[in-house]
C-alpha cells in the first residue's frame, strides 16, 4: 500500500519542493508526524517553520530555487491518504510547463520519473537532477566540392595538405610568400589534378591587404570558401637573448596575428555558405614548453588559446576549430634539428601524416589531433607540465644542454613555412 505523498513548503520566496514521495507504510515512520491540527483533518500549520533534513542532510529551510524553478512546479499540497496518482499528474502537470519554456530557450528538461526514492519531478529540489543541455547538431564535413584555402603552401606540411585534399575532390587555394617555389607545386599539382581545382596566389600573410585581395580573389574565382588551414609559421629557436628582434616580431606576426586575421575575414564567407571547418597547426613546443623555442613556443600558445575561444564563439554557426599537433615532421624547417639530432630524427615523420590527418581531422570536425607515436604523447607532456611543473624542469634542465641548444638554432634566413 503506497502512502500518500506529502511536499512541502518553504515561506520565504515561495519556493517549493517535493518532500516525500511514494513512500511504503512500512517506512511511513521515517516521515515527519504531522502536526496535531493538520492530522484532525485542518488546514492549519504551525507559524514557526521546523528544521526539516531531506535524504540528503539539506534543510528545507534554507531558500537554494530561484523564483523561476517555483513558478514552473508550482504549488502541490497532498493530504496524507489515497493513492497518489492525482499528486504524480500534478507533478507532471508541472514538468510540462518546465519543459514547454525549456525549448522555448534552446534547452531540453529531462521527463520525470519514478525512483526508488519516489517521483524525480525533473531534478528540482534538494538533489538538483535536472540536466539543461543545449543541442548543438555537428555533422561530419563532406569534402567534395568544397573549398580550402591552405597557407603555407609551398612546401612541408601545407604542400603535402594541398595535395591531400585534391584527393579527397576539393578545389584548394595554395598561399605562400614564396612566390617561385609556390609556382613550382602549383604546376605539380595541376599536372596530377585537373587545373580548375587548383589556384596559388603569392601573399605575405602578415599584410593585411594582400590577405584581402587573395580571399577576394578566391571568392571571385569559386564563390564560397569552406575550409581555412592556418599552417604558415616562423620558427625562431636558440636561447632567447640571442632572438633576432626583427625575426622574433616576424615570428609572432605570422603565427598568431595571421591566423587571426585570415580567420576574421574568412568566417562571413563560412557563415554565407552555411559551414565551415578551420584547421590550427599547433606546435608540441607550446604546450610542453620546450626549451629553445620561446617565441616561436610562446606564440603558437596564444594561438591554441585563441582556437578554443573560437571554437566555442562558433557552436551555433555550424563553423569547427581544429587545433593539429603534427609532432616531429620531416620539414625543411626541422631538417637541420633532425641531422643534429639523431634521437629526434628516430620519431619524426614525413608531412603526409599530418596532412591526412587534419584530411580526417577536418571530415570529422575534431577538436584537437596530435600526430605521434603513440598520439596521446602531446596531451601526456602537457599534462606534465600542468600538474608536475617542477619535475619537468628538473627533466629538461639535464637535457637542454649547450649542445642541444646549438642543434636547434636556426640560422637567420628568410621567414620559411612550417
Amino acid at each position: 500500500m503506497v502512502a500518500a505523498i506529502r511536499t512541502s513548503s518553504v515561506r520565504s520566496g515561495g519556493n517549493h519542493v517535493v518532500h516525500r514521495l511514494l513512500r511504503r507504510t512500512r517506512s511511513a515512520r521515517r516521515l515527519r508526524p504531522l502536526h496535531p491540527r493538520e492530522a484532525e483533518g485542518g488546514n492549519e500549520r504551525r507559524r514557526t517553520p521546523r528544521r526539516r533534513r531531506y535524504w540528503n542532510g539539506r534543510s528545507a529551510c534554507a531558500p537554494r530555487h530561484d523564483a523561476a524553478r517555483s513558478r514552473c512546479l508550482g504549488r502541490l499540497h497532498v493530504e496524507r491518504g489515497g493513492d497518489g496518482c492525482r499528486s504524480i499528474a500534478a507533478a507532471r502537470r508541472g514538468m510540462d510547463e518546465v519543459r514547454d519554456g525549456a525549448r522555448r530557450s534552446g534547452f531540453e528538461a529531462r521527463e520525470p520519473r519514478l525512483g526508488r526514492r519516489g517521483l524525480d519531478a525533473g531534478g528540482f529540489g534538494p538533489r538538483r537532477r535536472i540536466r539543461l543541455r543545449k543541442r548543438v547538431a555537428v555533422r561530419k564535413f563532406e569534402i567534395a566540392d568544397k573549398v580550402v584555402i591552405v597557407t603555407g603552401a609551398a612546401s612541408g606540411i601545407g604542400c603535402a595538405t594541398a595535395r591531400a585534399f585534391l584527393e579527397a575532390g576539393a578545389r584548394v587555394a595554395l598561399i605562400d610568400i614564396d612566390a617561385e617555389l609556390l609556382e613550382a607545386q602549383a604546376r605539380t599539382l595541376s599536372f596530377a589534378f585537373p587545373k580548375d581545382r587548383v589556384v596559388h596566389l603569392p601573399c605575405d600573410v602578415t599584410v593585411d591587404e594582400e590577405v584581402e585581395r587573395s580571399i577576394d580573389a578566391v571568392v571571385a574565382r569559386w564563390g564560397a570558401i569552406h575550409v581555412l588551414i592556418n599552417d604558415a609559421a616562423v620558427v625562431t629557436a636558440g636561447r632567447f637573448e640571442n632572438h633576432d628582434p626583427e625575426r622574433m616580431r616576424r615570428t609572432v606576426l605570422v603565427n598568431l596575428y595571421a591566423p587571426m586575421h585570415l580567420c576574421q575575414r574568412v568566417i562571413p564567407h563560412m557563415k554565407a555558405a552555411g559551414e565551415g571547418h578551420i584547421v590550427n597547426v599547433y606546435s608540441g613546443s607550446a604546450g610542453g614548453g620546450v626549451p629553445g623555442y620561446t617565441a616561436y613556443g610562446g606564440s603558437k600558445a596564444g594561438l591554441a588559446g585563441f582556437s578554443r575561444v573560437l571554437r566555442r564563439e562558433l557552436l551555433d554557426k555550424n563553423i569547427t576549430v581544429t587545433l593539429l599537433c603534427p609532432g616531429m615532421t620531416r620539414t625543411p624547417v626541422a631538417a637541420r634539428s633532425i641531422e643534429r639530432m639523431p634521437a629526434f630524427g628516430a620519431r619524426a615523420h614525413d608531412a603526409e601524416v599530418p596532412a591526412e590527418a587534419i584530411v580526417r581531422a577536418t571530415r570529422d570536425r575534431t577538436r584537437y589531433v596530435g600526430v605521434s607515436d603513440p598520439p596521446v604523447v602531446p596531451r601526456v607532456i602537457a599534462l606534465a607540465d600542468a600538474f608536475f611543473p617542477g619535475l619537468m624542469d628538473r627533466l629538461w634542465f639535464r637535457f637542454a644542454t649547450p649542445r642541444y641548444f646549438d642543434a636547434i638554432a636556426v640560422p637567420p634566413d628568410p621567414a620559411d613555412p612550417d
